[in-house]
C-alpha cells in the first residue's frame, strides 16, 4: 500500500515535470516492440502504468494499448489477441512514461564487494561474514564458553541515576598440545557475596584461570588453599594469587612419586573460632565476632565450619543453618533446635583490611611402595609498609614498638584538635574538673565555635572501665558524655573511651616434616615435627623470644589376626602427641569437643602439654564393630587427667544399636 502511494506521488510529479519542462529533459519516451514477443525488456527506469500511446511503426495508426502492460519495466503482450485485431502489424512504436529512477534496483546499505578479507592465517582483524554462524571470538578449537554480559539502569525518587554492569564468563576446552584451559572470569560494579541458603554456593565477582599440562596444573586468580598431609598443618584459606601443583613418576621406580604445590598470594581473611552460648527456643540469629573481639565483620563465603554437639552442621534451608556473609550473622533451621544445652563452636574466616597480608606455602610428598616422606611449609605475615585502611601515624608506630607483644594496652588517643570549626562534626570542648582529688580533664559536647575544637574517637570497653557513656541527643552523629565516677570507689562508671585500639602487624609460621611407613604387614607408623614461629607485633622486638615452639606426635596401628577369625577383625593403636608451651598453630587441629572430652579449657599459652592414647578394635562385616581406648592429657603444672572411652555398633537383619560410655577422672 505504502509503495502504490510513492508511486503514484513520483507519477504525479513526474507528469508535472514532463509538462513544464522541455522536449529534451520530459520524461515521455518512445519505444519500437515486436508485437510478435509476448515479453521484452522496455526501459533501464521504471515505466509508469499505464502506457501513453501505441502506434503502427510503418503507417502511423493508432493501436488500442489494452493489448500491452506493463510490469517490472518489462512490456507484455497479448500476441495473439493483437494479431486477429490487426493482422498486418509487426512493429509497434510504444509511447510511455518513466520515473527519475528505478525502484526495482536492489539497495544495500553496506557493499559488501568492498568487505577487506584476511590475507594471512593469523590476522587478528574480524572480518564481515553476514552469511556465516555466529561465534564469539574466544571459542576456538575445543574451548566452549558460557554466562552473561548485562548492563542495568537503576533510578528512584530518592537516589540519582546509577548504572550497573555484570559479567560472568565460563571457559572450558582444550588449547591444544595437551593444554587445557579452565577459567572464570567475572565484573560486577557492586561487589556481592553469595547467599549462604544453599548447600552449593554461587561464586559471584571470582577470577581465576587454570592451565592444565598431563600432571602439572597452574592457577592463577582467586582461589582456595586446603589443607595438605599432615597432622599440624590445619588451614582452609581463600587467596588471590598463584598456585602451581602437580605429580612427577620417578623414572624405573614403578609407583614411587613425587608430589609438589607452592603457593604466593595475598590473604584475603583472618581465622577465628567462636563457641555461641544458645538460648532456649532462639533459632538466631546468632552474631558472630572476629579473633581480637571486632564486633561488625564480613565473614568470607563458605569458609565457614558449624559444629553443633561435636556433630558438623550443613548449610541451607532444607539442612540445619543459614548465613549472612555481610552482617555476619548465622541463623538455624528448624531441623536442628537450639538449646541453652547446645555447644555451638563456629569456626570461621572473615576480611582484615589494617595491612596487606600475604601468603607463601609449599608441599612437597615422596610415596613410596612401603610408604610416604612428606614437608609443608606455610607463612603468613602482614606487611609494615604497605598499609590497608589502616592509617598508622608514627606516634602509634611508637606505642605498638613500646607495648610489644601485649596487645591489650595497645591504644592510642583518640583526640584531635581541628584548625576551624565544622558545624557537620561532632564536637567537643575540654573542661577541667576535680575527681577524687585529682585535677582531670574531660571532653564536654559543644556547638559554640569558639571553644568546639576537639573532635574524638571513642572505642567501646567493658562496663566500669570507662568514663564516658553514650548520651542521647539530637545531634547528626553519636555523642559521649563523661560519666562521673562512684563517689565511695572512685572507681569509672562508664563503657566508653576516648581511645583508638591499635591493631599490630603479625606473622605466623609453620613448619612440618614427617612421614607414615610400613615396617610389616598389617602395621603403620606415622610420624610429625613441627615448629612455629609467631610474632604477634612485627613493629617490636619486645617479648620476641617466645615466639617459636615445637610439637611432635607419633602414631603406631597394627591388625591382629584371629585364629578361626571367620571374617572378623581386630587391630590395636596408640597415639602420643607433645607440644611446647610457645607452640601455636595455625588452626585449632584438634577435634572441635575436645574440651570438653577431657573437661578443660582452651588455654594452652602458659604450660606445654602431653597427650597419650591407646585402644583396640574390633570389627566384622554385617555384625558391627566395637572399640575401647584409654587417654592421658597432662598440662604441666595445670591439669592432669584420664579418660576411658568405649562405643559399640551391632546391625543385624535391618536392626541397628549404637552406644558409648565415657569415664575421666581430672586431677587438677
Amino acid at each position: 500500500m505504502l509503495r502504490t502511494a510513492i508511486i503514484l506521488v513520483l507519477f504525479f510529479a513526474a507528469r508535472l515535470a514532463g509538462a513544464q519542462q522541455p522536449a529534451g529533459l520530459s520524461n515521455l519516451r518512445t519505444r519500437v516492440a515486436d508485437v510478435t514477443l509476448t515479453v521484452q525488456y522496455m526501459d533501464s527506469l521504471t515505466v509508469v502504468p499505464p502506457l501513453v500511446s501505441a502506434a503502427d511503426d510503418s503507417t502511423g495508426q493508432q493501436l488500442d494499448v489494452r493489448f500491452f502492460s506493463i510490469r517490472n519495466n518489462l512490456l507484455y503482450t497479448d500476441s495473439a489477441a493483437f494479431s486477429r485485431a490487426y493482422p498486418h502489424t509487426r512493429k509497434a512504436r510504444i509511447g510511455y512514461r518513466v520515473l527519475p529512477v528505478d525502484l526495482s534496483t536492489r539497495i544495500s546499505r553496506l557493499d559488501t564487494a568492498t568487505i577487506r578479507r584476511n590475507m594471512r592465517p593469523d590476522a587478528i582483524e574480524f572480518d564481515y561474514a553476514p552469511y556465516q554462524p555466529a561465534t564469539n571470538p574466544w571459542e576456538t578449537g575445543g574451548i566452549a564458553s558460557s554466562g552473561a554480559y548485562t548492563r542495568g539502569l537503576s533510578f528512584g525518587n530518592s537516589q540519582n541515576l546509577v548504572f550497573n554492569s555484570n559479567l560472568n564468563l565460563q571457559l572450558n576446552g582444550k588449547l591444544g598440545n595437551d593444554l587445557e584451559l579452565q577459567a572464570a572470569l567475572s565484573d560486577n560494579s557492586i561487589p556481592l557475596q553469595p547467599d549462604g541458603t544453599t548447600r552449593q554456593l554461587k561464586e559471584f565477582d571470582r577470577i581465576f584461570i587454570r592451565l592444565k599440562k598431563k600432571n602439572t596444573v597452574l592457577t592463577a586468580g582467586d582461589y582456595d588453599l586446603t589443607r595438605p598431609t599432615g597432622y599440624f598443618s590445619n588451614y582452609f584459606k581463600r587467596l588471590q594469587g598463584a598456585m602451581v601443583e602437580g605429580t612427577e613418576w620417578s623414572p624405573g621406580s614403578g609407583r614411587d612419586t613425587f608430589s609438589y604445590r607452592g603457593a604466593a598470594a595475598v590473604s584475603r581473611g583472618k581465622f577465628a573460632r567462636q563457641t555461641i552460648a544458645g538460648q532456649e527456643g532462639n533459632q538466631g540469629p546468632y552474631r558472630l565476632q572476629g579473633a581480637e573481639g571486632e564486633r561488625f565483620i564480613i565473614v568470607l563465603a563458605g569458609t565457614e565450619k558449624v559444629f553443633i554437639d561435636g556433630q558438623l552442621m550443613r548449610r541451607g534451608l532444607e539442612d540445619d543453618y543459614v548465613v549472612d556473609y555481610n552482617l555476619g550473622e548465622i541463623s538455624f533451621t528448624a531441623r536442628r533446635l537450639v538449646t541453652k544445652d547446645s555447644r555451638i563452636i563456629v569456626e570461621f574466616e572473615y576480611t582484615v583490611q589494617a595491612y596487606l597480608r600475604s601468603t607463601l606455602a609449599a608441599n612437597t610428598g615422596w610415596n613410596t611402595r612401603r610408604g610416604r616422606i612428606y614437608f609443608n611449609f606455610f607463612s603468613e605475615q602482614d606487611s609494615r609498609t604497605s598499609g590497608g585502611a589502616q592509617d598508622i601515624t608514627a606516634a602509634q608506630r611508637r606505642r605498638l614498638a613500646e607495648v610489644g607483644d601485649d596487645l591489650r594496652n595497645a591504644f592510642a588517643s583518640g583526640i584531635d584538635t581541628l584548625a576551624d570549626f565544622d558545624a557537620g562534626r561532632v564536637l567537643y570542648r575540654a573542661v577541667d574538673s576535680l575527681v577524687c582529688g585529682v585535677p582531670v580533664t574531660v571532653l564536654q559536647y559543644s556547638t559554640n565555635p569558639d571553644s568546639a575544637i576537639y573532635t574524638a574517637r571513642f572505642t567501646e570497653v567493658p562496663a566500669g572501665q570507662g568514663n564516658y557513656i553514650l548520651a542521647l541527643t539530637a545531634a547528626n552523629g553519636r555523642v559521649y558524655r563523661w560519666s562521673p565516677p562512684d563517689p565511695v570507689t572512685c572507681q569509672p562508671t562508664g563503657n566508653f573511651e576516648p581511645v583508638v585500639r591499635l591493631v599490630a602487624p603479625e606473622m605466623r609460621q609453620l613448619y612440618a616434616v614427617g612421614g607414615e611407613f610400613q615396617p610389616f604387614r598389617g602395621g603403620r607408623i606415622q610420624a610429625e615435627l613441627a615448629l612455629s614461629n609467631r610474632d604477634l607485633n612485627r613493629f617490636s622486638p619486645l617479648g620476641d623470644g617466645n615466639n617459636t615452639g615445637g610439637a611432635g606426635s607419633v602414631a603406631f596401628r597394627q591388625k591382629l589376626p584371629l585364629l578361626g577369625s571367620n571374617g572378623w577383625e581386630t587391630g590395636v593403636y596408640a597415639n602420643y602427641e607433645y607440644t611446647a608451651k610457645t607452640f601455636l598453630p595455625l588452626n585449632p587441629y584438634r577435634p572441635a569437643e575436645f574440651v570438653r572430652d577431657w573437661n578443660t579449657d582452651n588455654s594452652r599459652d602458659t604450660t606445654e602439654e602431653h597427650l597419650a592414647r591407646g585402644g583396640i578394635s574390633i570389627q566384622k562385616t554385617g555384625w558391627g564393630s566395637g572399640s575401647y581406648e584409654f587417654g592421658l592429657f597432662r598440662r604441666m603444672g595445670v591439669y592432669e587427667g584420664g579418660r576411658h572411652f568405649g562405643q559399640f555398633r551391632l546391625q543385624k537383619t535391618g536392626l541397628r544399636f549404637r552406644g558409648n560410655s565415657t569415664c575421666f577422672a581430672p586431677k587438677g
